[in-house]
C-alpha cells in the first residue's frame, strides 16, 4: 500500500493492527518504509537486471498445479501494481512479453542465450538450459524440473495475453492525472486506502482516488482499483460508495481479457466484485453541471488575471448559465446547443488572438466533452 502511495514518509494509513500510522513509521528490515517527501522521488519496480524475472520468479513461487493462464495473472498483477501507483514506475525491458533468464539471478555475464528479448513473441526464453553454476549452482536440483516441464513453457497466446494487459495499464495511467499525482499533499488528500485493519480480506488492496474540486480530473470524481490476488473472486463494500455511478473503466470494459470484464459494482449496496488475480479500475463520473460550474470557474480566472476583459468573459459567460439552466430543466439537447456555442465564441477569440490556441483548446475541447456527456 505504501508503494502505492509513492512511499511518502508522512502520508498516513491504518495499518494491519487498526493502528494509523505514518509511512516512515512501517518498518522494512529495520528501516523505514516510507523515505520520500514527494512522489516524484519515488522510483518504483517489482523486477530489475539483478535477480530472477517477474515470471521467473512465479515460475519458482507459484503451486506446482497452477496453470500457465494463472501464472501470467500472477505476473500481470505484479505488473498492475507498479504502473497504477504514485511515483515513477520503473519498467523492466521485457515485463510486458514474461521475459525469462530460465531463472539465471545475475545474467550480467551470461551472454544473449540468457538475455534474450524474442520481440516476436515466439518465445519468452523460458527453458533454454540451466543457468549459469557461478550464481545459480546450488539451486540446479530446484531448477531442472522446473525448466524441462513443457507445461510451464509460456506459448505466443500467453505472451500476447501479457503484452495487451500491460498497454491496457498504461493507457489507463494516462487516462487520468489522478494516477500521476505530483504532489505530496495531493496523494496524501486524494489517496485512500480501504480494506484495512484487522478485520481486512487478506490479499485484496483497495485504493480510491478523489478529486471533489476538479482540481485534478475534470472528467471523474472518483477512481477505485481493486488488486485481487487471491485465487477466488472477491466481494468489497463500503457506505462511502454506495450511490456513486462507478462503471468499469472503458478500457478494461473492452479488455482483451474477458475474466476483467465480469467486475461489477452495485450502487445500491457500495459493494465491488473483482475476479481472481485481477486488477480492476472502476471511475465515477463527475456530473455534467459540475463540469460546467468548473469550465464557469476557469471563465473568472481568466477574467481575474487580464487575459479577458469584463465583456468578453460575460460572452462565454452567459452560455455557460443558459446551458446550466437548460440542464437544470432536462433539456439536454438545448444545453448542448449552448454548450456548442460556447466553443464558436471560444475559437473565435483564438483566431481574434484575445485567447492563445493551447487556451482554446483546453476550454473548446471540455465543453465538447460535457456535450458528449450529456448526450449519452
Amino acid at each position: 500500500r505504501l508503494s502505492l502511495a509513492g512511499n511518502l514518509a508522512d502520508y498516513q494509513f491504518v495499518d494491519r493492527n487498526g493502528s494509523l500510522i505514518a509511512g516512515r513509521q512501517l518498518d522494512y528490515n529495520g528501516q523505514q518504509a516510507g523515505y520520500t517527501a514527494d512522489p516524484q522521488e519515488d522510483i518504483n519496480y517489482v523486477d530489475a537486471h539483478d535477480d530472477e524475472t517477474l515470471f521467473d520468479a512465479v515460475q519458482l513461487k507459484a503451486p506446482a498445479s497452477t496453470r500457465m493462464p494463472d501464472r501470467v495473472r500472477m505476473q500481470d498483477l505484479g505488473m498492475s501494481l507498479v504502473v497504477l501507483g504514485q511515483g515513477i514506475p520503473f519498467v523492466h525491458a521485457g515485463i510486458d512479453m514474461l521475459r525469462s533468464k530460465s531463472l539465471d539471478r545475475n545474467s550480467y555475464n551470461s551472454g544473449d542465450w540468457f538475455n534474450r528479448l524474442d520481440f516476436t513473441y515466439a518465445s519468452d526464453n523460458w527453458g533454454v538450459g540451466l543457468p549459469p553454476a557461478r550464481d545459480n549452482g546450488n539451486n540446479w536440483i530446484v531448477m531442472r524440473p522446473l525448466l524441462g516441464d513443457p507445461a510451464l513453457k509460456p506459448v505466443r497466446a500467453d505472451i500476447e495475453a501479457a503484452s495487451a494487459h500491460f498497454q491496457e495499464m498504461l493507457a489507463i495511467r494516462k487516462s487520468s492525472k489522478l494516477f500521476r499525482l505530483r504532489t505530496a499533499a495531493h496523494v496524501e488528500s486524494r489517496l485512500r486506502f480501504h480494506n484495512t485493519g484487522p478485520g481486512q480480506l487478506p490479499g485484496l488492496i483497495v485504493m480510491s482516488l478523489s478529486d471533489d474540486d476538479g482540481a485534478v480530473d475534470r472528467a471523474h470524481a472518483r477512481i477505485v482499483v481493486l488488486f485481487n490476488a487471491n485465487r477466488d473472486a472477491a466481494s468489497f463494500a463500503a457506505a462511502d460508495f454506495a450511490g456513486l455511478p462507478f462503471v468499469l473503466h472503458p478500457i478494461l470494459a473492452a479488455s482483451h481479457d474477458p475474466v476483467v470484464r465480469t467486475t461489477s459494482f452495485s450502487r445500491a449496496s457500495g459493494t465491488f466484485s473483482v475476479p481472481a488475480r485481477t486488477a480492476a479500475v472502476l471511475w465515477a463520473l463527475r456530473p455534467a453541471d459540475q463540469r460546467i460550474g468548473l469550465l464557469a470557474g476557469d471563465i473568472d480566472g481568466l477574467v481575474a488575471n487580464g487575459t479577458l476583459n469584463p465583456g468578453q468573459g460575460n460572452a462565454l459567460s452567459v452560455k455557460l448559465r443558459a446551458a446550466l439552466a437548460q440542464f437544470g430543466r432536462g433539456n439536454s439537447q438545448a444545453a448542448a446547443n449552448e454548450l456548442r456555442a460556447f466553443g464558436n465564441q471560444v475559437r473565435a477569440f483564438v483566431s481574434a488572438g484575445i485567447l492563445s490556441p493551447g487556451q482554446g483548446a483546453s476550454l473548446a475541447g471540455e465543453a465538447q466533452q460535457i456535450t458528449n456527456q450529456i448526450g449519452r
